[in-house]
């Protein structure tokens, strides 16, 4: 019965193999070392393009108040306007009726209109604007051009201590720059933990499927083992409690077995899913071959607390709040409002409007009156009535810059903690690395010095099987400290900011 158990399970282990290869052919001959996989994880993490979107969305926005500081020019248009009415004429009083004037007018114009935000948070627009008209007033005709120029300056004043605020133009956009420049470190740091989890994820499937096959091969020597021992209770050779004991052991391989099989698939899933790969038929998934070669990166200087990103990101929060608090300074200050508008006017009467050759010539006729209109105006508008919201602002702010500062100090704390709680644990694992390589060279030597035992006579293949379990269990135990180390290695360069896909890819 337990040698037709071990012909199943040799034939499950076959299938297995071949349906290995089988996706391994369906996905590519080249096997995927942690470096692609990297490069991978980047390109089908959703997260990672998000973050990335978001990274350039914040570029685009500096872009944006940037180009707020530029001149703008807008130009208006009136191709047509055609104006009927009937107005009371004064002139026919005393006549006979009627004592009311049909009016028609049908004009077109046009302005250019310039507008500038000030480098001291004010705003100086200005335009030059003319129309054309014909109107028709009870059969004559009249032209006439209505030329003008308009200019205003809105600017606040004593903002920040300072008469012409400069400062609070430039906070603004220092604002606006510090939130690009915490989106490219969240960008950073969100593709190093995309990068961090898929090398760890395919790194737990090699530990597994390494250990899976050592657990079937002592699987099938411990199955050899029960069988033997049942022949020789039957034959009376050995007791019932060394069979029964022989049985139980290797039933509970097969359990360990099983276990194993099962965190192996869900990590095989897991990889797939991060690296973006569709389940075949039936749900299985899709991997392609894995080099359990494992990148030998140079050992990272642990950084310095102040010089991580996550310092950066605290240290520029900071900053924003007290840059937020100069930008809003312009809120509830005396603002000063000046506009100026000139226009030229006809003479108290023209010649000829019906002559389209005195639109521009009367204009010069100041004997009659004609000249140039002007209106200038100085506004300024001061707020009473503000001082407790000044007062709360001022306090939400300096809470704020208060409240940064503490983040800052936190994060740059915990940052030479965790450096140093990571430098030691990576200087750990490379000396347990070396350990454990050693220890797995001496099992390997105890497996050949047991297969020559064995060929002499003098050991049984039960012997051999258990020497050679100890050995591939051995190199295991040394892929997965190697592993470790590794994240180690890639936790420390995530800390101090690298690129950790570009780090893998130059790793030896």
């Amino acid at each position: 019965m337990k040698s037709v158990i071990r012909a199943i399970l040799g034939l499950v282990v076959g299938l297995a193999a071949v349906a290995s290869v089988h996706t391994q052919e369906r996905v590519g001959d080249e096997a995927w070392d942690l470096a692609s996989i990297a490069a991978r994880v980047l390109e089908a993490d959703p997260e990672v393009r998000a973050s990335g979107a978001l990274a350039s969305i914040a570029a685009a926005q500096y872009g944006l108040e940037l180009d707020k500081a530029g001149p703008k020019f807008t130009l208006g248009l009136t191709p047509l306007s055609y104006d009927a009415r009937r107005a009371f004429d004064f002139s026919k009083l005393g006549g006979s009726p009627p004592y009311y004037a049909d009016t028609g007018a049908l004009s077109l114009g046009g302005g250019l209109n310039y507008s500038q935000v000030l480098p001291t948070a004010g705003s100086l627009s200005a335009g030059v604007k003319s129309g054309f008209s014909v109107t028709d007033k009870d059969g004559g005709i009249e032209y006439a051009v209505t030329p003008s120029l308009s200019a205003s300056l809105r600017q606040p004043l004593f903002a920040v201590g300072e008469f012409l605020p400069f400062g609070a133009a430039t906070a603004a956009r220092r604002s606006v720059a510090i939130v690009a420049e915490q989106a490219a470190l969240d960008d950073r740091a969100r593709r190093n933990q995309a990068v961090r989890a898929a090398v760890e994820i395919a790194g737990r499937v090699l530990v597994l499927r390494r250990t899976l096959a050592v657990q079937e091969a002592s699987l099938s020597s411990a199955l050899g083992r029960a069988e033997s021992f049942g022949l020789r209770r039957s034959a009376g050779t050995t007791t019932e409690d060394a069979a029964l004991e022989s049985a139980l052991s290797a039933e509970l391989v097969r359990q360990s077995l099983l276990d194993t099989r099962l965190s192996l698939r869900e990590a095989e899933r897991r990889l797939a899913s991060v690296l973006g790969l569709e389940p075949g038929a039936g749900g299985s998934m899709i991997l392609p071959p894995l080099s359990d070669r494992v990148p030998s990166l140079d050992p990272a200087v642990p950084p310095v607390a102040g010089e991580t990103p996550d310092a950066a990101r605290a240290a520029l929060s900071s900053e924003k709040a007290r840059t937020d608090a100069v930008a809003r300074s312009t809120i509830d200050v005396p603002i000063l409002v000046t506009s100026l508008a000139a226009s030229p006017r006809y003479p108290d009467s023209r010649g000829d409007p019906s002559d389209p050759g005195t639109l521009i010539s009367d204009f010069a006729d100041t004997a009659g009156g004609a000249g140039l209109s002007w209106n200038v105006s100085l506004t300024l508008d001061v707020p009473l009535s503000a001082g407790a919201s000044r007062e709360y602002r001022r306090r939400i702010e300096a809470l704020s810059v208060d409240a940064a500062d503490a983040q800052l100090a936190q994060a740059e704390r915990a940052t030479a903690d965790r450096a140093a709680s990571l430098a030691g644990t990576r200087d750990a694992l490379r000396e347990r690395l070396s350990i454990q390589r050693r220890i797995a060279e001496l099992n390997a030597r105890k497996a050949d010095r047991a297969a020559q035992l064995a060929a002499a006579g003098t050991l049984t293949s039960d012997d051999v099987a258990s020497a050679r379990s100890e050995r591939d269990r051995a190199f295991a135990e040394a892929l997965r400290v190697e592993l470790d180390l590794l994240l180690s290695e890639l936790d420390l360069r995530a800390l101090a900011g690298d690129d950790l896909a570009a780090a893998l890819a130059g790793a030896r």
